[in-house]
C-alpha cells in the first residue's frame, strides 16, 4: 500500500476507529510495540531492550571450539545494528551498544587471532560510529577507558590498531 493511500484512509476514520487500529498495531506488530516502548518506555524497559539486543550480539561472536573457532556472524550483526538505527534511540544507547559491538569483536580478534576483512569493516565502522555518538552525547569521558580498551586487544593486528587510533583521535580532538 502507497503512503498516500493509507493517510487517506486513516483521514477517514473516525476517532473511536483510530484508537482501535491502533490498539490493533500495537497487539500485532511487534515493530510498533518496539516503537513505543523506545519512545513512550521508562528507563528500565529501555534498559532491558537494549540489554537484550547485547546478549543478541554478543552470541553471534561466541563459539565452543577453541581449536576451530567458528567465524562471527557478521551480516547478523550488521542486521541486528541497522535494525537498531531505524528506530528511535538515544545517542548516547546508540554509542553504547557500538561500543559494545567493537568490544565483542577485538576480544574475538585478541582470543583467536582471526581478523578476516568482514571483521576488520565491522570493528572500523562501528568504532567510529560508537565515537561519533558518544562524542555527540558528551559522554566521553564514562567510555574513554572502553574505547582504549578496544584498542588494547588489537595490538596483534597494527595496521587496524592505526587506524582505530586515528579515528579516535580525529573525532575526540
Amino acid at each position: 500500500m502507497q503512503k498516500s493511500k493509507f493517510t487517506k484512509y486513516i483521514r477517514s476514520l473516525t476517532e473511536e476507529e483510530l484508537l482501535v487500529e491502533l490498539e490493533t498495531l500495537y497487539t500485532y506488530s511487534p515493530d510498533v510495540k518496539q516503537f513505543y516502548v523506545m519512545e513512550l518506555g521508562s528507563e528500565k524497559d529501555r534498559k532491558r531492550v537494549y540489554d537484550n539486543i547485547k546478549k543478541d550480539i554478543e552470541s553471534k561472536y561466541a563459539t565452543r571450539s577453541l581449536r576451530r573457532p567458528r567465524k562471527p556472524r557478521i551480516s547478523k550483526i550488521r542486521a541486528i545494528l541497522r535494525n537498531l538505527e531505524r528506530q528511535k534511540s538515544f545517542t548516547y544507547e546508540l554509542g553504547d551498544v557500538f561500543l559494545f559491538n567493537v568490544e565483542c569483536a577485538t576480544e574475538y580478534v585478541k582470543k583467536h587471532w582471526i581478523l578476516t576483512d568482514p571483521l576488520r569493516n565491522i570493528i572500523l565502522e562501528t568504532y567510529e560510529k560508537a565515537c561519533l555518538n558518544i562524542r555527540d552525547a558528551l559522554m566521553e569521558e564514562e567510555h574513554m577507558d572502553r574505547i582504549n580498551q578496544c584498542l588494547v586487544n588489537m595490538r596483534r593486528q597494527p595496521s587496524t590498531a592505526i587506524e582505530m587510533e586515528k579515528i579516535r583521535d580525529k573525532i575526540f580532538e
